[in-house]
């Protein structure tokens, strides 16, 4: 029992000692459209998915000091400035989300030093927050959970983060629908445990 408790304490000093050491970081991912869901006809569409070619970068920065437990969340009440912005070109068409205008945005670093980057998260509901210039039909993207085996991100040869797979959710043209569907209050909800669970996978691989 001692030695557990000894060993809990360690681990959160440890990770406390990494985080002291403040030093900004930044991040830019390719960003790869892998997934395209209807969420009107639930089939899976081909627009914009290109899996080899990146539609755009997923762009993020914070500070080691904000880093807790590896987790570092994009929401503003942060000790230090924080960014998160995705830019994707679809049809032509370029647009630039940046931090307020994702309902939520988290990432996951190392526990040694927070600057190694192991996971990004987040939700951006394009029909609330922000119209989409590319297509208004777009209700939402986020990393494709279930791309490539489960894992939404890619590492290079030396394991550093270098892109991320997405997810756009759609619905068809309004003017084929009796009524419009909006997006389920539960979605975010669904997503926040689906990463929770992933992130926890992940550590326990580790582990």
């Amino acid at each position: 029992m001692m030695v557990k408790r000894f060993l809990a304490v360690t681990a959160t000093a440890i990770t406390m000692a990494g985080a002291a050491i403040a030093a900004p970081v930044s991040f830019t991912l390719d960003a790869f459209v892998t997934s395209n869901f209807n969420a009107s006809t639930g089939l899976q569409e081909t627009n914009f998915v290109d899996p080899d070619n990146p539609a755009g970068t997923l762009s993020l920065s914070y500070d080691t000091d904000d880093v807790f437990f590896s987790f570092v969340f994009f929401d503003g009440l942060n000790l230090n400035p924080t960014s998160f912005d995705l830019s994707l070109t679809l049809g032509g068409v370029s647009q630039t989300w940046s931090q307020p205008e994702f309902l939520f945005a988290f990432a996951i670093a190392d526990e040694a030093t927070g600057t190694e980057l192991e996971e990004a998260g987040f939700f951006l509901a394009t029909s609330d927050a922000s119209a989409s210039l590319a297509d208004p039909n777009i209700i939402g993207i986020a990393p494709d959970l279930f791309s490539f085996g489960g894992e939404f991100m890619r590492f290079d040869e030396f394991g550093a983060a270098v892109g991320i797979n997405l997810e756009i959710s759609s619905i068809e043209p309004l003017d084929d629908l009796p009524t419009p569907v909006p997006v389920p209050g539960s979605l975010p909800l669904l997503l926040t445990g689906a990463f929770a669970v992933v992130a926890l996978r992940r550590r326990n691989k580790k582990s």
